[in-house]
């Protein structure tokens, strides 16, 4: 059986897919198996519950102000940056443009 039907997640695997978890954006394959390794994993399901009390409490904050300032550079950066072929996925295109010394 290969690695990725085994049934069984190991606690590194669990914890690199917790957001996906918690946006429903597993397979179903994954979701059991990720369930399943909640039902014998104390110490994952503490994790889990620590991450969604983050997410809670982050969800309940006010946006720290911006000025117009710090809105134009980051709009400048960001053209700069799609220009340059950013896709718009971490994982993919250029990083942003390092910030300019002043």
């Amino acid at each position: 059986m290969s690695e990725e039907r085994h049934p069984m997640m190991t606690c590194d695997q669990l914890t690199g897919l917790v957001t996906d978890y918690m946006e429903h954006r597993l397979s179903l394959w994954e979701a059991i198996r990720f369930q399943f390794h909640l039902g014998l994993c104390g110490p994952c399901r503490e994790y889990l519950a620590q991450m969604e009390k983050t997410r809670a409490s982050l969800g309940r904050l006010e946006p720290a102000p911006m000025s117009d300032e710090v809105r134009a550079e980051l709009k400048k950066r960001f053209r700069s940056w799609k220009a340059a072929g950013g896709s718009g996925r971490s994982s993919g295109g250029s990083p942003p443009p390092e910030p300019a010394s002043e």
